[in-house]
C-alpha cells in the first residue's frame, strides 16, 4: 500500500528511532567554544555554530540522508563537516583550509544533495543542446575526481541526481553520453571540462556543457590545481558562471531567492599568498573562512599528529636495502603500504624490484605502481586491487599489498586502513626546498585517516638538505622525534658568513675600498650574512678577500701603519670630432692601420698576395725562408751568371754521378 503524504514523516521517524538512540549515546556535545578549541577550529567573524551530531543537521538534510550516514558507519561529523555544513546551508561562500583525510568531500557534497532533493527535476537535455548542470565540482587529478564521484553516488539516489564524471586519459564516448542524458551534478578535471565546454568548429563538434546554470561551484584541492598550472582554466570557467550575490541567493539557502546567484566553496590544504589571492578573486566579500588544524597557525604547513613519523638519514645508495628491510619488519600479513617516489623511472624500477612471483598466494606480496605515464585503465585496476587488499576483501586473504606511486596519489586517495607510508624520495616532484615539506604533508596524509592511527617512514639524504630546516619545523609541531643527523644537515645547509681577515678590515677602514668590499660592508652593517650556498663557494670568497689584502701597499707613518689599495688606471676614452666616444673596431688590421696613422707613419697596402696557411712541410719551409729573406737588412745580391762551356758540362757530369750513386 503506498504511503500517503501525511504519513510519510511518521514513517521516517519510525525507521530512524533505533538509530537515534545509538547516535545520542555515542556523541557528547561540547558547545560552540569548547568544540572549536578541542578540534583546533578557527573561524571568521559571524560563523554559525557547528553541527556536532547528525541529529543537529537532520532538519536541513532530511531523514533519508541521515539514515544513509548512520547505515554506512558514520558516528558523528568531522570538524570540517560540522563547521562547513551550517555555513553552506546559509548560502554563504566558504573558504576552508583543512588537512588531508579530514572529510572535506562530504563537507561540500551533502549540502548540495540536500538542496537538490527539494528541487524540481529537470527533463533530460535535448541532444542538440549542451548540458546545463547546477552543481559543478572541479578537482586536479583523475584519481580525486573518481573518488568524489564514488562518494556522490552513495547519496545520489536520495536526491535523484544525475551525475557526470569528466576526466582525461580515457575515451570520451561514455562521458559524452552522460552529458547528453542531462547532468545535475558534474565532477571534472579542468582540462577535460574546458575541452567539452569549447567544442571544435574545425571538427564540427558543438559545446557539450554550458556553465550558465551553475549556482553551486566547488573548487577542491584548489592549491594543487594552481601548482599544476590550471589557474587560467579555473578563472575562465568561473567567469562563465553566474556572478556571486547575497547569501540569500546562494544554492544552499532555503528561501525563495535561493539558487539565483553563484555560491562558491574553495577548499585547500595549504594557504600561501598566491592561493589567498585566488580565493579572494573567486569568492564574495561575505565569504566565511574556516581553518581546521592545518590552518590554525596561519599560512604555515602542519603535519598530521595522528601519524607516527620516523626519519632515517642515509645515503642515496642505501635507500633500497633499507626499504626492503623496513617492509619485511613493519608490514604484516593482510596490510598495505604506499611508497612515494619522485620520478616515473624510479616508480617503474621499484615496482620491478619488489615484484613477488608468489603474489597470488596468501604468503605473497602484491606490488604495482601508478604514475602519470600509465594508462588510465591500468591505474584504476591497480587502485581497485589495492583497495580490496586494504579493506580485507581480497580474493587471496593474507597477502600484503604495496603501491609505488608518484605525487599523483598524494591527494584524493581516500583509502582508510593503509598501515604505513614510506617517503622514498623526500624532495617530491619539485626542486624547490619548500616543495619537499609540502609534498610530505600530503603524502603521510594517506595513512591515519578517518580517526585511525598510522605510521610514516622518511628516507632523508644529504641531497635533500635544502629542505631540512622546514622539515624540522613540521616534525616539531607534530611532536615527533628528530634525529641529530637531521639537525646537522639543516645547520650545514644554512648560508655561511664570510669572516674578514684583519688586513682586509684595515683596508676597508683606512682606504677607499673596491665595490665588492663596499657591498660586503653594507651587508654586515645591516646584520646580513653574505650568502654562500656551499663550502667551495665560501672558500673562493675567502680567497678573494685574502687576495685583496695582498694588494695593499704598506706605508710607514709616525704613529701607525697606513695601507692603501692599488687602483687600476683606466686609459682615457678616444672621442671623435663631435665629442662622442669612438667605437672600437673588431678587425685587427684596421686597428693597426689606425695606430700607424696616429703615429704619423705611412700606411701602404702590400702588393704581394697573401699566402694562405698550409699543412705541407715544404710549403711552410719555403714560406719561412721567403719571410726571412724579406726581413734581412742585407742588400739583395745580383744573381750569378749561368755557367757556360766546360763549367756547364762539369756540372752536368756531377749531377749524373749523384743520380747514379742514389740508384
Amino acid at each position: 500500500m503506498p504511503v500517503s503524504e501525511s504519513s510519510r514523516p511518521v514513517a521516517k521517524q519510525k525507521v530512524k528511532k533505533g538509530v537515534k538512540r545509538k547516535a545520542v549515546a555515542d556523541v557528547v556535545e561540547l558547545g560552540d567554544a569548547k568544540y572549536r578549541t578541542v578540534h583546533e577550529v578557527v573561524v571568521s567573524v559571524g560563523c554559525p555554530a557547528p553541527f556536532e551530531s547528525f541529529d543537529a543537521a537532520e532538519p536541513e538534510f532530511g531523514g533519508l540522508l541521515t539514515k544513509i550516514l548512520h547505515k554506512r558507519g558514520y558516528v558523528h561529523p568531522t570538524p570540517i563537516q560540522a563547521q562547513a555544513w551550517p555555513v553552506v546551508l546559509q548560502g554563504r561562500d566558504l573558504v576552508a583550509i583543512a588537512k588531508a583525510g579530514s572529510g572535506k568531500t562530504c563537507g561540500f557534497l551533502l549540502p548540495a544533495l540536500a538542496r537538490l532533493q527539494h528541487k524540481v527535476l529537470r527533463e533530460p537535455t535535448r541532444h542538440d543542446e549542451p548540458a546545463k548542470p547546477s552543481i559543478l565540482i572541479m578537482a586536479p587529478t583523475r584519481e580525486l575526481t573518481l573518488q568524489i564521484a564514488a562518494d556522490a553516488k552513495k547519496f545520489a539516489k536520495v536526491a535523484h541526481a544525475r551525475i557526470a564524471t569528466l576526466y582525461g586519459g580515457v575515451s570520451k564516448e561514455e562521458q559524452v553520453t552522460e552529458l547528453k542524458d542531462g547532468a545535475d551534478l558534474v565532477i571534472a578535471t579542468p582540462g577535460r571540462l574546458m575541452d567539452f565546454s569549447e567544442g571544435s568548429i574545425e571538427k564540427g563538434r558543438r559545446p557539450l556543457i554550458a556553465f550558465s546554470s551553475v549556482t553551486y561551484l566547488v573548487l577542491d584541492e584548489a592549491d594543487r590545481m594552481l601548482d599544476m598550472g590550471f589557474g587560467p582554466d579555473m578563472k575562465r570557467i568561473v567567469a562563465k558562471c553566474p556572478p556571486t550575490g547575497e547569501r540569500e541567493q546562494g544554492y544552499g539557502a532555503s528561501g525563495p531567492r535561493a539558487g539565483t546567484a553563484r555560491q562558491t566553496l574553495f577548499f585547500t590544504a595549504t594557504w600561501p599568498e598566491d592561493v589567498q589571492k585566488t580565493a579572494a578573486s573567486m569568492t564574495s566579500k561575505d565569504a566565511a573562512q574556516v581553518r581546521i588544524a592545518q590552518g590554525a597557525i596561519g599560512d604555515k604547513l602542519t603535519a598530521n599528529s595522528d601519524v607516527a613519523q620516523v626519519v632515517y638519514v642515509m645515503q642515496q645508495k642505501d635507500k633500497f636495502i633499507k626499504l626492503v628491510h623496513l617492509l619485511d619488519k613493519e608490514l604484516g600479513r593482510g596490510e598495505t603500504a604506499i611508497v612515494f617516489v619522485k620520478a616515473q623511472k624510479t616508480c617503474e624500477l621499484l615496482e620491478a624490484k619488489l615484484y613477488d612471483t608468489k603474489e597470488d598466494s596468501k604468503f605473497g606480496t602484491w606490488c604495482r605502481g601508478i604514475h602519470a605515464g600509465k594508462e588510465q585503465w591500468e591505474r584504476e585496476d591497480n587502485l581497485t586491487t589495492f583497495r580490496r587488499i586494504t579493506s580485507g576483501k581480497d580474493i587471496t586473504i593474507g597477502r600484503r599489498g604495496i603501491l609505488v606511486a608518484t605525487d599523483v596519489a598524494a591527494r584524493g586517495l581516500d583509502i582508510p586502513g593503509v598501515a604505513i607510508v614510506v617517503v622514498y624520495d623526500f624532495s617530491g616532484g619539485n626542486t624547490s626546498p619548500a616543495a619537499g615539506a609540502e609534498a610530505y604533508v600530503h603524502r603521510i596524509g594517506r595513512t591515519g585517516r578517518a580517526g585511525k592511527t598510522g605510521k610514516a617512514f622518511t628516507f632523508f639524504t644529504p641531497q635533500d638538505a635544502a629542505g631540512a630546516e622546514k622539515f624540522i619545523k613540521l616534525l616539531e609541531h607534530a611532536k615527533q622525534d628528530i634525529p641529530s643527523e637531521l639537525h646537522s644537515l639543516a645547520k650545514a645547509s644554512k648560508p655561511s658568513e664570510i669572516i674578514i681577515s684583519p688586513a682586509a678590515s684595515d683596508v676597508a677602514a683606512n682606504s677607499e675600498p673596491s665595490g665588492w668590499v663596499q657591498r660586503l660592508d653594507r651587508r654586515l652593517e645591516l646584520g646580513l650574512a653574505f650568502p654562500v650556498t656551499s663550502t667551495r663557494a665560501a672558500k673562493r670568497a675567502r680567497q678573494k678577500v685574502d687576495k685583496l689584502a695582498e694588494e695593499v701597499k704598506p706605508a710607514q707613518t709616525a704613529n701607525e701603519q697606513v695601507r692603501t689599495v692599488k687602483k687600476p688606471t683606466t686609459p682615457a676614452k678616444a672621442v671623435d670630432d663631435d665629442g662622442k666616444p669612438k667605437k672600437k673596431c673588431k678587425h685587427k688590421r684596421h686597428r693597426q692601420m689606425a695606430q700607424a696613422a696616429k703615429a704619423g707613419a705611412e700606411t701602404v697596402k702590400s702588393d704581394e698576395p697573401r699566402v694562405k696557411k698550409t699543412r705541407h712541410k715544404r710549403a711552410r719551409l719555403a714560406l719561412k725562408k721567403a719571410k726571412e729573406g724579406s726581413e734581412a737588412s742585407e742588400p739583395r745580391t745580383e744573381a750569378k751568371p749561368k755557367p757556360d762551356g766546360d763549367d756547364a758540362q762539369t756540372q752536368k757530369d756531377k749531377k749524373k754521378k749523384k743520380v747514379n750513386g742514389n740508384r
